[in-house]
């Protein structure tokens, strides 16, 4: 297996070794500098070559098909750069190379294509392809914002005078023409795989290395072309140096692993550029636009419109994102009304849970000792609910629960609170300015007791009741009065079921016997 790299040390130390090479390349006479910077493409262009293919002896699936994919294209690169060193500096020729030397670039073009297509292939096949529909409409106008202003930097630095070039020959002009065109799609390429994520993580580092030895290579390429159109076919040295780290990043980037080591850091990296590309671009594109603009250049039609698509489309993303934030916006305030809901309603009856219980107790405790106002709790607690259990089932059970919650909810206010306490017990705290606890109490076992259907069963439920009103008592808490009213529904139920009992408020823990105690 490859052993892992750290990649930035090498990156840094190649760039830097270029740079002062090229400085004093540059330094030497015509002749001398052209064929040092000649040589030192051919020595790259060999070195991405044999690293590519050396590295692929040991790898399958993607890992080896791009890397004999670029060694193809870095050959054919090679073989180029060849043709262009014997044919500017053996021969003497200063013309543009011959058509065979650009064969060679193209097929590097087409080769490191297919490489990064490969990428998102593989991409595509682990993540399946599917997305919400936002994302890809985010996606779509992003790509068009990149696209349209690479094509602006492009049209507005080489391509448009390329394509305005009087050229000697149609088919010269066409392969001038074809290699600035050729670097915009491999650029536009490499910054939509990155923008839109489609690569997976593993696989970053080695697209980023790729794509950066493609961006310098293409440069260079670039301006070649450029100057080519203006009739100045000869770069100086200096600016060779895409052709020469170019072929440096895409050795850098056979020799680096698929590491877990980079993914975090990546992953945070991708995460930024994809929500600062496009804008990137766009200033990228305005200061170029700008700087022909300050320096007379101007834009013809064709580029002028292409900036104000841009522009368009940006605002088209702002407003899609603006959409998509609101939508977000509800959706997370549907979610924590939801949330909230569930923390204080029971799943099976939708009735207050003990939490909400809670809450409304100390409620009306508070509202007792401000107002003086008196308020009532009852304690509902269904006979003989095991033998539904038992007999029809659980989920007889809890459709007779259901039935009880809707039934009480029926029998009080709006504003009073019915809860489940849990199992087949209920709770019912009356707020002040109602009916008399008891008779309510009442109307609850009346009405409880009306026939219902379960499950194909004709039932008739009967329940005990306990009711507490409470007075105004230092220490008095929720779960005092819950224990109350539970005592007195356990008299009740000692008493032979299905009877009211109400606590005695006036003794420390009797219960009433008089008229409280009502037998069905």
């Amino acid at each position: 297996m490859i052993r892992e790299v750290r990649v930035r040390p090498i990156v840094v130390l190649g760039v830097g070794i270029g740079i002062v090479a090229l400085a004093g390349i540059s330094a030497l006479p015509d002749r001398p500098a052209a064929i040092g910077a000649g040589v030192a493409q051919l020595v790259g262009g060999a070195a991405a070559t044999w690293a590519c293919l050396w590295t692929s002896r040991n790898q399958d699936g993607l890992q080896r098909s791009w890397r004999l994919l670029v060694a193809l294209g870095m050959a054919g690169w090679t073989a180029g750069a060849f043709l262009w060193v014997l044919n500017r500096n053996i021969a003497g020729n200063r013309r543009p190379p011959p058509m065979l030397a650009d064969f060679g670039y193209f097929l590097f073009a087409g080769a490191l294509l297919a490489a990064l297509l490969l990428f998102f292939r593989e991409s595509m096949r682990a993540a399946g392809g599917s997305s919400e529909r936002h994302v890809r409409a985010v996606s779509l106008i992003d790509s068009l914002v990149v696209v349209g202003s690479l094509f602006t930097l492009t049209w507005s630095t080489s391509l448009g005078s390329v394509a305005h070039w009087n050229a000697p020959s149609l088919q010269k002009h066409l392969i001038v023409l074809a290699h600035p065109i050729a670097d915009l799609i491999i650029v536009s390429t490499v910054a939509l795989l990155l923008l839109t994520r489609r690569v997976r993580d593993r696989f970053l580092p080695q697209l980023c290395l790729l794509g950066c030895g493609a961006v310098v290579s293409g440069l260079s390429d670039s301006a070649l072309a450029y100057r080519v159109s203006v009739g100045r076919p000869e770069l100086p040295p200096i600016g060779d140096l895409g052709f020469v780290l170019g072929p440096a990043l895409i050795v850098v980037a056979a020799m680096t692993a698929t590491g877990k080591a980079w993914v975090p850091r990546i992953r945070t990296s991708s995460e930024r550029a994809h929500l600062l590309m496009p804008y990137g671009f766009v200033v990228l594109t305005g200061a170029v636009v700008l700087g022909r603009a300050i320096g007379g250049g101007g834009m013809d039609v064709l580029g002028t419109s292409m900036v104000w698509l841009v522009v368009v489309l940006v605002l088209v993303r702002q407003i899609v994102i603006l959409l998509e934030n609101k939508a977000l916006l509800e959706q997370l305030s549907s979610a924590q009304t939801e949330l909230a809901y569930r923390a204080h309603h029971d799943p099976l009856t939708g009735l207050a849970n003990r939490t909400l219980l809670g809450l409304r107790l100390d409620e009306a405790m508070d509202h007792r000792r401000r107002s003086g106002q008196v308020f009532a709790v009852l304690l509902i607690d269904l006979d003989d609910f095991k033998a539904v259990n038992d007999s029809l089932g659980h989920a007889a059970g809890d459709l007779l629960l259901q039935i009880v919650g809707d039934r009480l909810r029926g029998c009080v206010r709006a504003h009073d609170t019915v809860s489940r306490l849990g199992g087949d017990e209920f709770v019912v705290v009356l707020a002040s300015g109602g009916s008399e606890p008891r008779a309510v109490a009442q109307r609850i076992v009346s009405v409880l007791g009306e026939p219902c259907v379960v499950d194909g069963h004709v039932l008739a439920i009967k329940a005990t009741v306990g009711v507490v009103e409470p007075g105004y008592e230092p220490g008095l808490t929720p779960e005092i009065i819950l224990h109350r009213a539970d005592g007195a529904m356990y008299a009740g139920k000692r008493r032979g079921k299905s009877v009211i009992v109400a606590y005695d408020a006036s003794g420390a823990s009797t219960l009433s016997e008089d008229t409280d105690i009502i037998p069905r």
